[in-house]
């Protein structure tokens, strides 16, 4: 029995190495996700998105990358000279805070992650980039439609009809996106589809119907608060 002794204290020391070495594998490759951000691992397996717990990562397979997914504020100042010209032909001054964000769904993530980057898509300025001038054109539009007193008076008639203009500058855009991405992203699918269709055609059994567009909405302007 003495004899065993030694042999059964390996055995535990090996199965506590191992437990060791199985946590200290989970902590190095295992990354969680902070918050407010998404990870975005690209690699073995395709692409995978981690918004509220984590993903592991093995360097050699994959690559990781943040994307800051927290609500974001765009400030539009029409001052002086570039105020918002009123249905009444008068110039008011007006400020502005957007504040927008990427929806926090997998398609979303991967989407502007494919389109803009991860690193980009976190930079405030890159949001600038793309909404600011929508943004400006949203105001200047709803402006035109309130005379000077009623822009001030009627602040929440005001910020519902820009954010009427915006749910429709949206959905061109959506349109535009998905005409860009059909014609961009589908050229070889459509030659082999028509291909397919040209051999198949008049073949009992065979309905060919062509391929759905993909959903872009990436994402969401949840609010905006008038400054002045």
């Amino acid at each position: 029995m003495e004899s065993l002794l030694p042999i059964f204290g390996i055995g535990i020391g090996i199965i506590l190495f191992l437990i060791i070495v199985y946590f200290a594998i989970v902590a190095m490759f295992y990354k969680k996700v902070p918050q407010g951000k998404a990870l975005v691992r690209t690699g073995r397996k395709g692409t995978k998105v981690a918004t509220d717990s984590g993903l592991y990562v093995i360097p050699v397979f994959h690559k990781v990358e943040i994307m800051d997914i927290s609500v974001k504020k765009i400030q539009i100042e029409r001052l002086e000279k570039d105020g918002l010209v009123c249905k009444d032909n008068l110039r008011a001054d007006i400020k502005v805070a957007f504040f927008i964000r990427v929806n926090d769904d997998v398609k979303s993530i991967e989407k502007v992650a494919q389109t803009l980057g991860c690193e980009r898509a976190s930079h405030l300025s890159t949001l600038k980039e793309l909404f600011e001038a929508k943004f400006s054109e949203a105001l200047k539009t709803a402006g035109k439609k309130f005379d000077f007193a009623d822009l001030y008076e009627a602040r929440r008639e005001f910020r519902t009809e820009i954010m009427d203009i915006m749910t429709s500058f949206a959905k061109d855009l959506e349109e535009e996106e998905r005409k860009q991405s059909w014609r961009d992203d589908h050229k070889l699918y459509f030659k082999i589809f028509n291909r397919l269709r040209n051999v198949f055609r008049g073949h009992p059994g065979h309905n060919w119907q062509s391929p759905p567009m993909p959903e872009l909405h990436a994402y969401t302007l949840l609010m905006l608060q008038e400054m002045s």
